[in-house]
């Protein structure tokens, strides 16, 4: 305890030296004269005194070039309703520009001008030329920008002379003017004094915050002890205010307003209140009356709920109505604390140490602030070792619990081994019946794995059917009533089929897994069954332009089940226009395999599939990636299909993929007979139509009439295809694909077609 009491008076002694020594110098008639000053040493000048006071204006160093202006003094003492010989019409709200003369020594070291936060906007000129602008200043609300901040600036000193220019605003607040002196010194001194000033804060917020992070994890690992709770909470509000408070949110935060940065100075000191008050009673338990407990509860708030709902130049008014509440919260816990130390109740000795440092450093802050005395801010070193008092008390709590543990855990240990005898003997009494139960936990935990599994298996059907069959549904759902005249018909129709293979995917999975689904096979003509899935996938591949190059697929005669090959081919065809790029193409191969066997292989151009990717392409719901195509989204159930079917078959099925080149899907087939030929290229839905002059004569007028009407408007184009006379099978067949387009919804081909 000794060493602890003795640690802390060195760090509040530490903290509070300070490199450089502060001076105050009066101004006559806007004058300072520091001729006789030795600018190089470690003293800092705080500027103060009689100088011009202009209210309600913004003047510049031009202004008084031609002494136009008769000069106006006045005893600048912080803010504007403190000065000693204020004109008429003073008021907190407004603007002023303050100017005097700096007499300088003769020095050949550099010098720098300090402006501590101003109430609430200010701008400084020296010797004409503008050196800083905090905020923005204005002439009204709207024209004026309040900031907190402060600026330490480096300035030439080529001259003996320094005409200092400052002009303050403030519409935000209920005090305006400069609220601190300038301060002058050696600029390398006062530098390195503020880098020192801002390495402690940093320190000391980060030491703050490491307490408030650590004491969060110690109670969410011991739920019980609330105090820790309180206090990691009350830290974090202690360092979101020095935060605020040393303008280190100007370094992390560039955005942040100086109604927030009120706000949060306020707020934070508002809900830290009840959260001390909690971890008070937490570690003194019974001092502090419930009832007292709830009031205070309930007043800060209300209070918090009267800052956040209102401007800063309205709750600023109560400022010291707010203080007052704060000064008697603050006699409260010294009294309660002053209890606790009489009963001698244990570490109340080590929570009245801290808390009388920081109420020694508020002090020294409040006449800092009053510019009663010139010192550093203490507060932040006030703060850090009441904290490091509790982190003290609470370890020394936590040190104590873990001495009567240990000494509880010796205690239980002897009890244990005179039980131990006893325990043995009926251990082997009940050891037959563990391994018993043992064997049935073994049993039961294997059930419920497999259930477990199943469930899962439930869920992820369901989702993943719900998923797949809303596409679809919704291009039903949305089919208008006249859907059939517009041609949504066959997309409708597509739409059904693609519902209707999900489905038997999902129920042909099942039978293939139970080994319960039947086949026949008979013979077929491999071309022929290709042109009808073609046909099948024709929707999907017209919405990506895509063509479908055959190579060696004439009328092989192979041996499989019709139905079966059919979905095979359908899910492997959809499953490559999916992961193809608009306007490419899919290659449909077919080779020898063996001797008895062909090799049908379908290739697309997309993306590909990653090496480690390949061993789980087959498996249920394990698509490499889930691409929206069209109108339809993939659950990975066609792949395990197609896998299944084909061994069920008796043939084989894979994939080989080379990442942003290529995909190639195989599976082989029975074959009967083999016929080789060139390969060919086909492209879906190429139409090849010439007119004569004297048809295309007869057909313009009707021309110039479909080019009004758009593709969708169907009714109308029919009623002048039905005026068209059919003089010619060139013009039967230019009708015929006029209704082909129409009905397939195929803009381009009606373009060209009337066109």
């Amino acid at each position: 305890m000794k060493n602890f009491v003795l640690f802390i008076v060195l760090i509040t002694l530490f903290s509070a030296c300070s490199e450089v020594k502060y001076f105050k110098i009066e101004a006559k008639k806007g004058v300072i004269d520091l001729t006789t000053w030795n600018l190089e040493r470690n003293e800092v000048i705080v500027m103060q005194g009689e100088m011009e006071f202009y209210w309600n204006e913004l003047l510049f160093s031009s202004d008084f070039s031609n002494n136009k202006i008769k000069p106006q003094y006045n005893y600048i003492n912080g803010s504007w309703h403190l000065n000693k010989n204020n004109p008429k019409g003073v008021k907190k709200q407004g603007f002023a520009t303050v100017r005097f003369v700096i007499k300088l020594p003769k020095t050949d070291q550099a010098l720098a001008i300090q402006a501590m936060p101003p109430l609430t906007a200010s701008r400084l000129f020296i010797n004409g030329k503008e050196i800083f602008e905090i905020g923005k200043v204005g002439k009204t609300a709207q024209t004026s920008l309040p900031k907190y901040d402060n600026k330490l600036i480096t300035i030439e000193t080529d001259s003996s002379e320094l005409e200092i220019i400052y002009q303050v605003s403030n519409f935000h607040h209920i005090e305006g003017g400069m609220q601190h002196y300038l301060r002058l010194g050696n600029a390398q001194k006062m530098h390195d004094a503020h880098t020192l000033s801002e390495i402690v804060n940093i320190l000391l917020l980060g030491i703050i915050l490491a307490m408030s992070v650590y004491h969060f994890g110690l109670f969410f690992t011991l739920r019980k002890n609330t105090e820790t709770l309180y206090f990691a909470i009350f830290s974090f509000l202690v360092f979101a205010r020095m935060f605020v408070a040393s303008n280190h949110f100007e370094v992390y935060f560039f955005n942040i307003t100086w109604r927030w940065v009120i706000f949060t100075e306020l707020a934070s000191i508002t809900v830290a209140l009840p959260f001390f008050y909690l971890y008070f009673d937490s570690i003194f338990k019974g001092i502090i009356y419930k009832k007292v407990l709830y009031f205070v509860l309930s007043a800060n708030f209300i209070l918090f709920l009267f800052l956040v709902f209102s401007k800063p130049i309205f709750y600023l008014n109560y400022l010291n109505y707010f203080l007052v509440w704060m000064g008697v919260n603050a006699f409260f816990i010294i009294y309660a604390f002053s209890i606790a130390w009489i009963k001698k109740i244990e570490f109340s000795n080590i929570f009245a140490i801290g808390i009388l440092i920081l109420i020694l450093t508020i002090f020294n802050d409040i006449l800092q602030n009053k510019s009663v005395i010139e010192s550093r801010y203490m507060t932040h070193f006030g703060w850090f070792t009441f904290m490091l008092s509790q982190v003290y008390l609470i370890s020394k709590k936590f040190a104590n619990a873990f001495i009567v543990s240990e000494r509880l855990r010796t205690e239980l240990s002897y009890i244990n081994e005179n039980l131990e005898k006893t325990v043995a003997e009926r251990t082997q009494k009940i050891s037959f019946q563990n391994k018993q139960i043992e064997n049935q936990m073994s049993k039961l935990n294997e059930a419920y794995v497999e259930l477990s599994e199943n469930q899962k298996f439930k869920q992820d059907l369901m989702n993943m059917v719900v998923h797949d069959l809303k596409n679809p549904l919704g291009v039903i759902l949305s089919t208008p009533e006249d859907g059939f005249l517009n041609g949504t018909y066959e997309k409708v129709i597509k739409s059904a089929q693609t519902m209707k293979n999900l489905v038997l995917n999902i129920l042909d999975i099942g039978k293939y897994e139970a080994q319960k689904m039947s086949f026949t096979t008979e013979l077929l003509y491999l071309n022929t069954e290709l042109q009808a899935v073609l046909k099948e996938v024709e929707f999907l591949r017209e919405e990506k332009n895509l063509e479908f190059r055959m190579h060696n697929t004439s009328n092989y005669k192979i041996k499989s089940d019709k139905n079966l090959l059919f979905r095979i081919l359908v899910n492997l065809i959809t499953n490559a226009i999916k992961f193809s790029p608009q306007n490419k193409s899919i290659d449909i191969k077919v080779e020898e395999y063996g001797k008895n066997e062909l090799k049908i292989s379908i290739i697309d151009y997309g993306e590909g599939i990653s090496q480690e990717n390949l061993q789980f392409i087959f498996k249920k719901f394990e698509q490499v990636k889930s691409k929206e195509v069209g109108k339809i989204q993939s659950t990975g159930l066609g792949l395990a299909f197609c896998k299944l079917a084909t061994e069920q078959l008796g043939n084989q099925i894979g994939v080989i993929s080379e990442r942003n080149k290529s995909t190639e899907f195989w599976f082989t087939v029975e074959k009967v007979e083999v016929k080789i030929e060139e390969m060919t290229k086909v492209k879906i839905e190429q139409t090849s139509l010439q007119l004569k002059p004297c048809e295309t004569n007869a057909l313009t007028p009707f021309l110039e009439q479909l080019r009004q009407y758009e593709i969708y408007q169907f009714t109308n184009i029919n009623e002048i295809l039905n005026s068209i006379p059919e003089t010619s099978e060139s013009i039967i067949h230019w009708k015929a694909n006029i209704h082909k387009a129409i009905i397939r919804q195929n803009n381009k081909l009606y373009q060209e077609l009337i066109n």
